[in-house]
Order: structure tokens, then C-alpha cells, then sequence
């Protein structure tokens, strides 16, 4: 029973405290000798409670528990700078009887954590219904369109675990009341450039549900974006890590090209599975490339994918593959078929791209 957080004893001096003790942190003293820490939750399908805990969990205790903290903000003389403080209140047990943890995981939008075990896999899910929330998806043919403009859309593609029959309501984003079915309509009607939000929620027997969400814009158009830096099909050096710029054409009738917004996403692709970056939030960033995917029978290779977004919301996006030059190609510029030599079959390659 030997956990101890940071606090302050009676006699106002910083030190250990164990959990439970004066001055310590709130909970049950408890221990541990093989810990790992886990992710910070941030679920918006979970209580309030568990909301920004972090979970911390222990290979040979077989437990699992959260520890709650509260932020204040802590200024000093006027010579010093403000600072940020997190303190310990409060260590809960999560599960007390999960053996062989060896990592922690949190996947807010599936609402879930993921515990890897050694030769197994537990999640966890908040579920106040007993049962698995449906899947609400929206179907709409047209998100955009002068004003009066009306929207047309259709919840059938939704789904319930079990089976269940849902029931559906519209939210449609301007202060109009909520309409209720699978299939509806709404006819928006603005004098200039506007978006508005429309969220379905499908709810099962049992009270469980969950949401989906579209961007509507009206007296707008999508704005039009290309990724005009590096192209599809293009070779990166495998002699070391290359950075490549990235840039956007973008075009946008109603508010002008200077009002979007830029995300652009660069992922390796290894064999069935993806390995995303994070993203960088920019209309021209660069991307740093490594020498990654000669390697028979494992398959790799990057995608870079540009989403742009104007004031009303409305989106576009494009995207490139980058392959790896394995067979050498880019340190011989002129060999372009790569047989060796700079000849006609070389001249002959770069006409067959002509317009390409």
C-alpha cells in the first residue's frame, strides 16, 4: 500500500503522500510494482466523472485504475511568468481484476479503451442501456445549393448491433424543430453564404444511441482544391529522409481563396495497414519523407491527402501516392526507363507523359 502523489503535509511542506492520507490524494491506499501509464479519456459518450482521467495500470497487481486531477493556474511575482499546475485529487480503481496488462489505449470516437493483454484484448465501452449503440449514418445526394434550398435525407443506411428497430430525429441546424423518421426534407432559406449543421440521432429500444453529422451550405459551392506540388505516382530517395513541399491550388468563388482552410494528411502505407501522421494545418507546409519500403515481400508506400474548407463548411479534397525509388531511377534523372543508359527509349517516356 505504497502509492504516493505529490501534496502538501499539515505543516505545509511539498512532499509524498501516500493515497488516502491527509493531504494526499483521495482513494484507497494500494500497490504495485510493475506499472504502466495509460491515455488521458476524453469520451463524450462517457459520464462526466471519467472525463479527462488518466489511466494507469499495473502487469503484475492485475489492476487498472483512473487518477483524476484538477488544473489551476499559478502566478508569481510580477518578474515571473504564469504557469499551469495539475494536482492529484483523487486515485479510483477502474478494474481490479485484469491480469497481464502490458498497454492502454483510448479511441474517442469509438467511445472505447482498449486494454493489450498478454494473448488478449479487452475493450471498454460505456453502455447505460445494457445495449451496443446503433450506427446512425446520413445519406443526402446534394449538401449545397442556392437559397431557397431544399435538403433531402435518409437515415436507412443506419444500422443496431443487435438487430433492434431504431427510431430517428432530425436536427437541421437553424432553430427549426426537430422532425422525426428515417427520410425527411427541410428547406433552408438565407440571404447570403451560410452553413448550418444537421444532426441525426438514431436511438434504439433501449435508449441507447449515437449521432451523425453533415454540413449544409446554402447560397455556396464547395471550394475547388488540388494538390499542384508533388503528383501521383511520383519516387522518393531511399538514400535518406527528403523533404517534400506541399502546396495547394485552391479556388473558391464566394469568399475567395484566402478564407479556406488547409489540412493535409501524409500517411505510410505498409502491407493492409496505415500509419498516419498528424496532420498539419496549413494551405503550404512541407512533409518529410524517409527511405522506407524496399523490403520484398512487404509492400510500402505514403499518401498524401489535402482537405480544404471554406467559411460555410463545405469541404474538398485530393491525394497523391508516393512510391518508393527502389530501383535507384532518381539518381540517374535522364535514365527514365532505367535501362542503364540516357537514349531515345528515355525521350520516348517522357512524350508517352505528355499531358499526363
Amino acid at each position: 500500500s505504497s502509492a504516493r502523489t505529490p501534496g502538501l503535509t499539515a505543516e505545509g511542506a511539498a512532499s509524498f503522500l501516500a493515497v488516502g492520507s491527509p493531504g494526499g490524494a483521495a482513494g484507497a491506499p494500494f500497490s504495485g510494482y510493475c506499472a504502466i501509464g495509460g491515455p488521458r479519456l476524453n469520451m463524450p459518450s462517457w459520464p462526466e466523472e471519467w472525463q479527462g482521467a488518466m489511466l494507469l495500470a499495473d502487469y503484475s497487481s492485475g489492476w487498472i485504475r483512473a487518477v483524476r486531477t484538477l488544473k489551476a493556474r499559478s502566478c508569481g511575482a510580477a518578474s515571473v511568468a504564469c504557469r499551469c499546475e495539475l494536482t492529484v485529487t483523487e486515485v479510483v480503481p477502474f478494474d481490479s481484476g485484469l491480469a497481464d496488462v502490458v498497454g492502454v489505449f483510448a479511441h474517442p470516437q469509438a467511445g472505447a479503451v482498449y486494454v493489450a493483454r498478454m494473448g488478449a484484448i479487452s475493450r471498454y465501452r460505456w453502455l447505460p442501456a445494457g445495449t451496443q449503440p446503433p450506427v446512425a449514418r446520413i445519406a443526402a445526394a446534394l449538401r449545397h445549393g442556392p437559397s431557397p434550398f431544399t435538403l433531402h435525407v435518409d437515415a436507412s443506411g443506419s444500422s443496431d448491433p443487435e438487430g433492434a428497430p431504431l427510431t430517428y430525429s432530425w436536427d437541421f441546424g437553424d432553430g427549426s424543430a426537430p422532425v422525426a423518421g428515417p427520410i425527411a426534407s427541410h428547406t433552408y432559406v438565407a440571404a447570403g453564404p451560410a452553413g448550418f449543421d444537421v444532426t441525426l440521432t438514431a436511438r434504439d429500444p433501449g435508449g441507447a444511441e449515437s449521432t451523425a453529422r453533415i454540413r449544409v451550405a446554402v447560397n455556396d459551392s464547395p471550394p475547388v482544391a488540388r494538390i499542384a506540388s508533388v503528383w501521383d505516382g511520383q519516387l522518393y530517395p531511399m538514400d535518406g529522409d527528403t523533404p517534400f513541399v506541399l502546396r495547394a491550388d485552391v479556388a473558391e468563388e464566394v469568399s475567395g481563396p484566402d478564407s479556406v482552410e488547409c489540412s493535409w494528411q501524409v500517411s505510410l502505407h505498409h502491407d493492409g495497414h496505415v500509419h498516419p501522421e498528424p496532420p498539419v494545418d496549413d494551405c503550404s507546409a512541407t512533409a518529410v519523407l524517409s527511405p522506407i519500403g524496399c523490403a520484398p515481400p512487404s509492400v510500402y508506400w505514403y499518401e498524401v491527402s489535402l482537405t480544404v474548407t471554406d467559411p460555410s463548411g463545405l469541404q474538398s479534397h485530393d491525394s497523391v501516392r508516393l512510391f518508393p525509388d527502389c530501383e535507384g531511377r532518381l539518381r540517374c534523372t535522364g535514365d527514365i526507363d532505367g535501362d542503364g543508359q540516357v537514349s531515345g527509349g528515355d525521350l520516348a517516356e517522357v512524350l508517352s507523359w505528355w499531358q499526363g
